[in-house]
């Protein structure tokens, strides 16, 4: 018997089919095979009806079982692979907003230590490096320099000019510091105003002063066209201080040696370096003063 009915199969006998066999011989259970009668592959399950010699046997294509399962596993795969992608595509997206986070911090922090108007280090730039210079110096016995650089009479050329050429006045006075250092590890900064400093590591006295005695003539050479400023018209003062390995005084002891120069500079007619050591002699517009 069979159902559906297929005519064809009436008094077909199936003995010999290694089906068959298999069914006579275990009796019950299952397995996949290749039916005689179509050649399509069947998931058999098979039993013999009590004591009786009759067996009854299910035969499922196995296109047909997996024919449902076929489609819940597209429908699975699709979501899974959607969701990967979602979660691939929200990773990069995270991925992205961290890099450009980091590339802000890392703007911000810049920013916080630079001068928005000269574009050199700011005080707390300045301020940092000067403690590492200090502490390297102590460790190593080297000696190092610092100047303090102020712009003469510079509240005049606001008041005459207005600020935005005291603006540009300063974007030059710090166009001519920096081109007045050319180590990597020398530092120029604007600390406010018109002050700005230069920190000369691994220089003593003699190389400071040479240092400022180019400042001075970059400056002499400064000039601005449309406000009529002539070369020669913008002086600075500069204040020097020297630390050498017999000095146990600390960073703002320095700070102040240099700024006390700088007021002598300023005393004695501005326009030239003066230095607070004994070692270190006056010079007015970088020649050694009278």
């Amino acid at each position: 018997m069979r159902h559906p009915y297929e005519e064809a199969d009436i008094g077909v006998s199936l003995a010999g089919a290694p089906t068959f066999e298999r069914f006579v011989r275990e009796g019950s259970g299952a397995f996949v095979g290749t039916s005689v009668r179509d050649a399509i592959e069947r998931h058999y399950t098979f039993s013999r009806v009590g004591e009786l010699p009759l067996v009854l046997n299910v035969a499922l294509a196995t296109d047909d079982i997996e024919a449902g399962w076929r489609a819940k596993a597209l429908v699975i795969s699709c979501v899974l692979l959607t969701l990967c992608g979602l979660t691939v595509f929200l990773s990069l997206m995270f991925g992205r907003e961290l890099r450009r986070r980091a590339a802000m911090q890392a703007e911000l922090a810049q920013l916080s230590l630079t001068d928005t108007l000269t574009s050199l280090p700011n005080r707390r730039r300045f301020e940092e490096t000067f403690e590492r210079v200090w502490k390297s110096a102590r460790r190593t016995g080297r000696p190092f320099s610092l100047l303090i650089v102020d712009a003469d009479h510079f509240k005049r050329y606001n008041d005459q000019y207005g600020h935005a050429v005291g603006d540009k006045v300063l974007k030059c006075l710090a166009d001519c510091l920096s081109a007045s250092v050319h180590r990597p590890n020398d530092l120029v900064a604007r600390v406010g105003g018109e002050e700005f400093v230069v920190l000369l590591p691994e220089t003593d006295a003699d190389g400071a002063l040479r240092v400022a005695g180019k400042v001075h003539e970059a400056v002499s050479t400064l000039g601005i066209d449309t406000a009529g400023i002539a070369p020669g018209s913008v002086t600075v003062s500069i204040g020097l201080a020297v630390a050498d390995d017999a000095d146990a005084n600390s960073t703002e002891d320095l700070y102040r040696k240099a700024d006390a120069a700088l007021y002598d500079a300023k005393a004695l007619g501005r326009n030239r370096t003066c230095g607070v050591e004994p070692s270190v002699p006056r010079l007015a517009s970088g020649r050694v003063a009278a």
